[in-house]
């Protein structure tokens, strides 16, 4: 029976490794995004570059689109799903991009890098009707991570003229939303054995607040020693279930998409 995507993930930034969180931007032949890129030479300069005598090696494309479902499929786990990026995800990924100086790390589809790619021009966008995306046919939403590279790679240039390299793939250190509760404070650590402590507080706000971070609602309650404490997520199941994700995904791995 053949399997189907019907999981579908937020990755967030794993904030113990910000650095990473875009290391480089591929050249693929197939973008993970679905959306080709621009590129800009003495016979396409109709656009913005009229008046330029020479080939300005230029191309234009978004990096991520917030809240595009991206097709994954997991060979450890034999999984298929999808992953999605929000605006607020995107805008700390391009940040994080430029912060740590990686404009100038590029690879060609995901594996050797390559030398004299650089982004020269990064910018989000905030109005869909008025960025400059428009000038160069894209119609993308709000939130969407544009970038701009010139190459000079002679190689790489003659590969997306001739249109084997059609669109850019980031690549970074993501990871499940679900896997960073395991690092925010006291709310859920590794105890014995290997196994998943589940958090309890004194007052509900605190567990209201927690849970907010686990990406559940409300509160159910405990009794510790004759008191009465508090746990994350209306039901015990939810936030059991949260602990045994986190059990299964102790491993980082860098993803492309």
């Amino acid at each position: 029976m053949e399997k189907k995507a019907t999981k579908i993930v937020e990755l967030v930034i794993d904030n113990e490794n910000e650095e990473l969180a875009i290391d480089a931007i591929s050249l693929v032949t197939e973008p993970a995004i679905e959306q080709d890129f621009v590129y800009f030479n003495k016979a396409k300069n109709n656009l913005t570059l009229a008046k330029v005598n020479e080939e300005q090696r230029l191309l234009v494309s978004p990096a991520l689109i917030p809240n595009k479902q991206i097709f994954r499929y997991d060979p450890d786990t034999d999984q298929e799903y999808y992953v999605y990026f929000t605006q607020q995800t995107v805008k700390k990924a391009s940040e994080m991009y430029l912060k740590h100086n990686n404009n100038n790390s590029a690879t060609i589809q995901h594996e050797a890098k390559i030398t004299g790619v650089h982004t020269v021009e990064s910018w989000i966008i905030q109005d869909t009707e008025m960025d400059k995306s428009n000038l160069y046919g894209f119609s993308l939403p709000k939130g969407t991570w544009m970038v701009s590279m010139r190459i000079e790679n002679n190689q790489i240039w003659e590969q997306i003229k001739e249109g084997t390299l059609k669109g850019l793939s980031i690549e970074g250190y993501f990871v499940d939303k679900v896997e960073t509760l395991a690092r925010v404070g006291t709310m859920v650590t590794e105890g014995k054995d290997g196994e998943i402590d589940l958090p309890l507080y004194d007052s509900v706000e605190e567990a209201l607040a927690v849970a907010k971070e686990m990406g559940c609602s409300g509160v159910h309650e405990h009794s510790l020693d004759g008191e009465t404490v508090y746990m994350p997520c209306a039901d015990h199941d939810i936030i059991s279930a949260l602990a045994d994700i986190l059990k299964k995904k102790r491993k980082k791995k860098k993803k492309k998409y």
